[in-house]
């Protein structure tokens, strides 16, 4: 709010889009006060969700409800001609400390819409989201098939790309592949990697790990396992 007095563009830090997607209006051109970009999803029960009329006004937002009326999801961003408005609807959610203390942006969005704020929507095509352990793997893999990185320490082992190994990673004696990116200053030995994230400096010693997320400094040594280990856990040594 002391920063931004005019026109914003918002952006949520978990969604990734191509650039080329977004339209970008000029205050003059938009009739309406804002923008919501949506794309359509099979099932839109865990985001935020958009109905429209047959003029592409929005009439309805609705966060993660459990029975959707539209498949129209927001993906995270945003454009809003005035941002004081939203700066109130903001507080007011501060103040009323529902949903034990969870704000929604889409609720303030929502209070905008029943005190006469127009929004109209703009569909874009390629939306990878990382909300879940899913769509995380599924957005790692997506990113892979673009560019595969070999910048890491191999020795004795079996590459199947796309993957991605940063500098400072150790892969010994594995096979890795496909789909998996392993960070900085970790270290693979005498392992098998599947459809994982590896994040820095996490050891993983004789296992056999398929859709699998480790955390930062993690030290994993198991045998065929789906595992999500958060960061500096240790979990087999």
């Amino acid at each position: 709010k002391k920063y931004i007095k005019e026109d914003a563009f918002i952006v949520f830090g978990d969604t990734l889009f191509d650039h080329k997607d977004i339209v970008m209006p000029t205050l003059d051109s938009l009739v309406e006060d804002g923008i919501i970009y949506v794309k359509e999803v099979k099932d839109p029960r865990r985001f935020g969700v958009v109905v429209v009329d047959n003029q592409n006004q929005v009439t309805q937002l609705l966060e993660k409800p459990q029975n959707p009326p539209s498949n129209l999801v927001g993906v995270g961003l945003y454009y809003i001609k005035h941002m004081e408005p939203l700066y109130e609807a903001i507080e007011l959610l501060i103040s009323k400390k529902q949903n034990n203390g969870e704000l929604y942006l889409m609720d303030a969005f929502s209070m905008l819409l029943s005190n006469g704020t127009k929004f109209t929507t703009s569909k874009i095509c390629s939306w990878l989201d990382c909300g879940t352990r899913e769509s995380l793997l599924e957005t790692n893999r997506t990113l892979l098939m673009q560019k595969s990185t070999l910048e890491g320490e191999l020795n004795g082992s079996y590459i199947i790309e796309p993957v991605c190994i940063e500098k400072g990673a150790s892969v010994v004696n594995s096979v890795v592949g496909p789909y998996v990116s392993i960070g900085k200053e970790a270290e693979i030995v005498d392992s098998r990697l599947e459809n994982c994230i590896i994040n820095p400096g996490a050891k993983v010693h004789k296992a056999i790990l398929e859709d699998s997320i480790i955390g930062n400094n993690a030290n994993v040594k198991l045998k065929s396992q789906k595992l999500d280990v958060g960061d500096d856990c240790q979990i087999g040594f």
